[in-house]
């Protein structure tokens, strides 16, 4: 006889496995085809979860994406933290040099694979429009906090200078996702290197 207790875990891992299947299947149509031409019913296909439980764990195509995207994200911002708070432990105090830590940790974590893949579906702005506020107020965040980290203090010049910090990222990070050719990250991670150092020497 089977143990009362054991069967909570096994849903909860028949839920994630689910998820996760669901959410595999999500990344490779929504990078085929986009948001806007993606069918739920490829997601299915792909997946072999049925429709009905595609809704009931995620509710459509638009939380699939936010979902996606928040993984994304956080995957992203992680790696950041990481590199900067191990460098920091280590005795890191510039500015600048904490930056350009971080900088490489994120354009680092592109040699995920999946991670590669996402941030190609995430630049195309191919995205649920209830999203889009959400992804634009994220950009927003991200110059702001580059504006404080990076000691450019207050003002117009503030602002563009951390906007063209948070622009070349971007357009790095968008190169090697749509082309992840064997040396090209390493390329791309010297080019911001240098062009950071001169704009936050200025």
């Amino acid at each position: 006889m089977s143990d009362p207790a054991e069967k909570p875990t096994r849903r909860w891992r028949s839920t994630e496995a689910t998820r996760q299947a669901v959410l595999n299947a999500a990344i490779e149509v929504f990078d085929r085809d986009g948001y806007s031409e993606a069918r739920i019913g490829e997601i299915v296909e792909r997946s072999s979860a049925s429709v009905g439980s595609i809704y009931h764990h995620f509710g459509g195509k638009a939380e699939i994406f936010e979902v996606l995207w928040e993984r994304y994200n956080d995957a992203m911002w992680q790696a950041v933290r990481d590199a900067v708070s191990s460098a920091r432990e280590a005795g890191e105090t510039d500015p600048m040099e904490n930056a350009l830590v971080g900088a490489r940790a994120y354009l680092s974590s592109l040699t995920d694979p999946e991670h590669a893949k996402l941030a190609r579906i995430m630049a195309t702005g191919d995205a649920p429009p209830e999203l889009s506020e959400r992804m634009q107020k994220e950009q927003r965040k991200w110059v702001q906090g580059n504006v404080h980290a990076l000691g450019f203090g207050r003002g117009v010049d503030a602002q563009l200078r951390a906007s063209v910090v948070v622009a070349m990222l971007g357009e790095a990070e968008m190169t090697y996702a749509r082309d992840p050719r064997e040396g090209l990250l390493e390329e791309l991670t010297a080019s911001i290197d240098d062009m950071l150092r001169r704009l936050l020497t200025r």
